[in-house]
């Protein structure tokens, strides 16, 4: 063999054990990352998976005290949006996000169908108050007391529009306030003023559980809240008669008496 020849085998040898020790070199990084890297990225990705879960498991212990009351036994479809609407942007957890995103949808569509009525009422009401409130001066006494029907229907209207959101019950129930409640719930009722009187009774209701028959006349009332908008409206004396004779229990004698005879 050769010089040359000799000369080019070690130097191909030399260089298949460069290529080995590169490959060995290539072994030993996969193997660190493999060891060390990508453990502690799935270390972190399985503790981001328990923290996201127990989170979420944290939000729905916080949201029982409000679903409940709030979504499943509430019929008032304003005071569920709200609610909705507000954790839908609130909530840490993607999962739980997504949910009250979802739920929102669905009772906004609810909302907007019985908000529609509520506002056609509201655009003709404001439009008929502006009309005499342009010309006051002039008005005859019939059309001031007109005008005066319309300002209280449009602060009515208000209220069932933009709603105030009813707290959760309260740990500490407190059967004064219930029943500090319930007599501002009737003087609302016999005002006529149906949305205040549903917060009044509910109020009633969440700081004494099961107090008298409070909770069944908020529901009553919410179920026909549509109808009973207008205090002019001859629905009034038959949710009268009725809160009188189903939902009277321990309720105060002369109250009863008011609403079962509502015309005397």
């Amino acid at each position: 063999m050769s010089e040359e020849t000799s000369d080019q085998s070690d130097s191909e040898l030399i260089k298949s054990k460069f290529e080995f020790e590169k490959y060995k070199y290539k072994v030993e990084i996969i193997k660190w990352f493999i060891g060390s890297v990508a453990l502690v990225l799935v270390t972190a990705l399985i503790n981001y998976g328990f923290k996201d879960r127990e989170a979420g498991l944290n939000e729905i212990q916080q949201y029982d005290k409000y679903v409940t009351e709030l979504i499943i036994l509430n019929k008032d479809i304003a005071q569920k949006r709200m609610l909705a609407q507000f954790f839908a942007h609130v909530t840490p957890s993607e999962k739980l996000k997504k949910g009250w995103c979802s739920y929102y949808k669905e009772v906004d569509k609810e909302y907007q169908k019985m908000i529609a009525p509520i506002l056609k009422n509201d655009s003709i009401t404001r439009s008929k108050y502006f009309a005499l409130q342009n010309n006051k001066e002039a008005l005859t006494t019939q059309e001031k007391t007109k005008l005066v029907a319309l300002k209280k229907q449009i602060e009515d209207n208000e209220k069932m529009i933009n709603p105030e959101i009813i707290l959760p019950r309260k740990n500490n129930s407190s059967y004064e306030d219930a029943l500090q409640w319930e007599e501002e719930g009737f003087a609302f009722l016999l005002n006529k003023d149906v949305t205040n009187a549903i917060l009044a009774f509910r109020n009633s209701e969440n700081a004494y559980n099961q107090f008298h028959q409070v909770y069944e006349i908020a529901q009553y009332l919410s179920q026909n809240r549509r109808r009973l908008a207008d205090p002019e409206s001859p629905f009034w004396n038959t949710a009268f008669r009725k809160i009188a004779n189903d939902f009277s229990w321990k309720m105060p004698p002369e109250i009863r008496e008011q609403l079962a005879n509502p015309n005397e």
